[in-house]
């Protein structure tokens, strides 16, 4: 059997690469051009296929926090990239039968599969950081934005401190006029 390798051992720069060249600064993806472009496909294929070798148990705990937004935001492009094109990721989402991205769609990691909500609901969320919910993406307008590079285990309290913030600047999440408070769905949600 082979070594699993520490967090620290996975190359991040292919994925940073592809999110500066796909992400705006509004965290919209140009899935079109990705798409369209095999070879960058091929390259997020290859990132999450390396996933497999990592322990997920090494690093620190923003190490953690870090790997495993970038594997839900990869894992997520990648569904989109594969039900491409697509007006929305709710076409993917059967509630009762059939193909459900949320469930269905898995990567290995550390000899484990994970799904989306594997992902979500029980790596993340459990490590108490109600600010993981501004950082991974949903593929819809409504979510948060996507950030244009990579969360670093150095640099993820800050990363997910800025995306916190913007999330609040939005007046779609956050909005008070003189009689009400109107607040994202995603704050009632988590």
């Amino acid at each position: 059997a082979s070594r699993l390798r520490a967090i620290a051992k996975l190359p991040l720069d292919p994925l940073d690469q592809l999110l500066r060249q796909y992400v705006d600064a509004n965290g919209s993806v140009d899935y079109q051009s990705w798409y369209d472009n095999s070879q960058d496909r091929k390259t997020l294929e290859r990132f999450l296929l390396s996933l497999s070798g990592i322990d997920p148990q090494t690093g620190s705990r923003d190490d953690q926090l870090a790997f495993w937004i970038n594997a839900y935001n990869a894992l997520t492009i990648h569904g989109i990239l594969r039900e491409y094109p697509t007006d929305s990721i709710r076409n993917h989402t059967a509630r009762l039968f059939g193909y459900n991205i949320w469930d269905d769609l898995k990567i290995h990691v550390g000899g484990r599969l994970y799904s989306l909500n594997d992902i979500e609901h029980k790596v993340l969320r459990p490590m108490g950081d109600p600010r993981i919910h501004f950082a991974i993406v949903c593929a819809s307008k409504g979510c948060p934005r996507l950030l244009d590079t990579v969360y670093r285990g150095e640099s993820t309290n800050a990363q997910l401190e800025v995306n916190a913030r913007h999330f609040f600047t939005q007046s779609s999440n956050l909005r008070i006029d003189a009689e009400q408070i109107y607040l994202s769905s995603i704050l009632n949600w988590f």
